[in-house]
């Protein structure tokens, strides 16, 4: 019976130490396991942080490209005010500057006076011979040149003129030849 009892303690203790081992093994798989899914986890949390740390990267980079590009601009910005302000200062400076030696002299004066009085006549001759051009006025000029005679033409349009022809409608008045020549021109009957 002892043999039949030592062989029941030994398969009993073939199955406890059978069952132990299927333990230590799950025990060991679990670990296996849990091991394996920290690793997976630590790589995950690593490769996230990286991850992170290369986005944060870019962004401070993008952030001072910006700031740069930003004090450039406005680097720019301001030679460029600096140096229209300086352009237009210096164009007042040098205004001033000719207005005051204008002011200071007198011949100077007279010579900008003198220009745009030629300017002016110019513009009035160019004007009056338009007129003259557009009138229809026959001229017999006999006082030896164009230029004097159409002169003198002119001088009918002008007070010295007006005066002359006054004074000789006067004097054709006078005579009775003359009235009878007013009164042709102005169909009017002769004054007695």
């Amino acid at each position: 019976m002892v043999s039949a009892n030592k062989q029941k303690e030994i398969v009993s203790i073939g199955a406890d130490a059978e069952k132990y081992k299927r333990e230590i093994q799950a025990q060991a798989q679990k670990s296996v396991i849990e091991i394996e899914a920290e690793a997976k986890k630590t790589a995950v949390e690593k490769e996230a942080q990286a991850s992170k740390f290369r986005i944060e990267q870019v962004a401070a980079a993008t952030l001072v490209q910006q700031l740069n590009e930003a004090k450039g601009t406005q680097s720019i910005g301001l030679a460029e005010a600096e140096a229209e302000k300086a352009k237009q200062l210096a164009s007042v400076t040098a205004q001033t500057t000719l207005a005051r030696e204008v002011g200071e002299n007198k011949e100077y004066q007279q010579y900008l006076i003198t220009i745009e009085q030629i300017k002016a006549h110019r513009d009035v001759g160019i004007e009056q011979a338009k007129n003259i051009g557009n009138a229809k006025i026959e001229i017999l000029a006999n006082s030896g040149n164009i230029e004097s005679g159409l002169n003198r033409v002119t001088d009918l349009f002008t007070s010295k003129g007006a005066a002359a022809l006054n004074g000789l409608v006067a004097g054709l008045e006078q005579t009775a030849a003359g009235k009878s020549l007013i009164s042709k021109f102005t169909n009017q009957p002769e004054k007695e």
